[in-house]
């Protein structure tokens, strides 16, 4: 199964991709609450490249941190989840899935994700 990031996920701005930050390749702090939007959209284009090129468990740490930094952006928990899905851990992708429903009841990606996960975790009556 491929598991690509819908349209409505991908990183929407990246005008800071010459900046030193993404020279650099990464936000060089490990607390993202003071960084700038801006930066945060370049980390998100890094680790959202890295799901389309199959490469989720290099992801998996930059998403978290976006997450806990703008935790109400549904592109992030999405990403998020769909990285944790691919190393096959589904019960934390579920949770992220389902955190996305809550923000946004009309996401059809987070729910068909959502019902996945909760199959492959072995829960066929929620899924």
């Amino acid at each position: 199964m491929i598991l690509e990031p819908p349209a409505t996920h991908q990183p929407t701005d990246r005008r800071g991709w010459n900046s030193p930050l993404a020279a650099a390749g990464a936000v060089p702090t490990p607390c993202l609450q003071d960084v700038a939007e801006d930066d945060l959209e370049i980390l998100y284009a890094q680790a959202y490249d890295r799901l389309v090129a199959r490469c989720p468990q290099e992801a998996l740490e930059d998403l978290h941190r976006l997450v806990i930094a703008r935790h109400r952006d549904t592109s992030f928990r999405y990403a998020y989840g769909l990285a944790l899905q691919q190393v096959e851990r589904p019960i934390e992708a579920a949770a992220q899935f389902a955190c996305v429903l809550l923000i946004d009841a009309h996401d059809a990606g987070a729910a068909l994700r959502l019902g996945e996960c909760l199959e492959a975790a072995g829960d066929f009556a929620k899924a």
